[in-house]
């Protein structure tokens, strides 16, 4: 249990690190562009009005560039309230059981980054289900800790589920095969095969391994992928 403990918290330092340089980025990138708009910009139309145009004489695009920097300079108060208000609407939403499920949701279906969410899951579904009974614990038992330690609404609903039909007697492999989205059906014939031969433990650890490697090999292929993109959008 203390070597989970360890591989978890190395891979949350993973993900976190993977995440903590697009994430710097993009907040220069949004400081850059709020600072053009309340000071930059303006101070490039004066030089413009100062040398004899006037605003007919602009591009379309330049005075929609000067609309929105208006906007900033005089109202930047609202654009920091509004963002208050979103984030604190977004916490209550949140809060709530249809929240949590629908933003849990959602975060399983972004792009590129819900399907290595996905895989995060996964491995600690397994991870847990194979140590917990290599160490003796009853599979039921097991299931209601994985269920309490995956931070998922989806996920957890889905374990507690399993673990219900697995009290009526029926397998965890079979009640798995209905939500492939959640659980590959690499890993649901995986475990069938664990519990037929009555292995699920070592499966599921073995599962796990696979799964650990493949999300090593996940974050790196996001950074190589990131880099170029931010680059580019850099440039533009």
């Amino acid at each position: 249990l203390s070597e989970q403990i360890e591989k978890s918290h190395a891979l949350q330092i993973k993900l976190i690190t993977a995440a903590t340089y697009p994430l710097v980025i993009f907040a220069t990138l949004i400081a850059i562009a709020i600072g053009m708009m309340v000071w930059i910009v303006p101070t490039l139309i004066n030089l413009l009005l100062e040398g004899g145009l006037t605003e007919d004489q602009f591009p379309v695009a330049t005075k929609i560039l000067i609309g929105i920097s208006g906007f900033f300079s005089s109202y930047w108060w609202l654009v920091i309230l509004g963002i208050i208000v979103i984030i604190a609407l977004y916490k209550v939403y949140r809060g709530t059981e249809t929240g949590k499920f629908q933003t849990d949701y959602m975060k399983l279906r972004i792009p590129v980054v819900g399907k290595l969410i996905r895989k995060v899951l996964v491995l600690r579904f397994v991870s847990l289900l194979g140590i917990l009974i290599e160490a003796g614990l009853p599979v039921l038992k097991t299931l209601q800790i994985t269920g309490q330690a995956i931070n998922n609404s989806l996920y957890q609903a889905k374990t507690w589920e399993v673990s219900r039909k697995v009290q009526a007697g029926e397998k965890i492999s079979e009640n798995l095969m209905d939500s492939p989205f959640l659980f590959p059906e690499t890993v649901t014939q995986m475990l069938n095969i664990g519990e037929s031969s009555a292995s699920i433990g070592s499966i599921s650890q073995k599962i796990a391994l696979h799964y650990d490697r493949e999300i090593d090999h996940s974050l790196k292929r996001l950074t190589s992928l990131f880099e170029p993109i931010m680059i580019l959008f850099v440039g533009i």
